[in-house]
């Protein structure tokens, strides 16, 4: 392959990979317009992983559950361990802690994570 080819196709990896990012409901974290979201996680007995969903105020998924699904960057799903996990992996796309609460619900426990969108700083203006 010749340093032009290669750089060409480096450069058209890299556009394309540019155009994704993570996203809930197909929308950029960037780009979601809620200033305040929820993650709810649902911790099953006998279940090591927990079952986390996000609300940022869209319609009922009960009538559409793919609603909530949050992708990386290569638009996979991703799988959170822990609602510390997915606590880390908000903060890091620009949303803070605002505080948490938790209940039993039957034989489940449910932790609730509130977050409001950080606001940009006179620096990153």
């Amino acid at each position: 392959m010749t340093k032009s080819r290669f750089i060409a196709t480096f450069a058209l990896f890299f556009v394309a990979s540019a155009g994704f990012a993570q996203s809930i409901d197909d929308i950029p974290l960037k780009d979601l317009k809620a200033e305040y979201l929820t993650i709810t996680g649902f911790n099953r007995v006998q279940q090591t992983r927990m079952v986390i969903d996000f609300d940022y105020g869209q319609k009922s998924r009960v009538i559409d559950p793919k609603q909530a699904v949050v992708r990386d960057e290569n638009d996979k799903k991703i799988k959170f361990e822990s609602m510390v996990d997915a606590l880390n992996f908000m903060s890091r796309n620009g949303y803070d802690f605002v505080q948490a609460y938790a209940f039993p619900l039957g034989e489940q426990g449910v932790q609730h994570y509130l977050l409001r969108k950080r606001k940009p700083s006179a620096n990153n203006q």
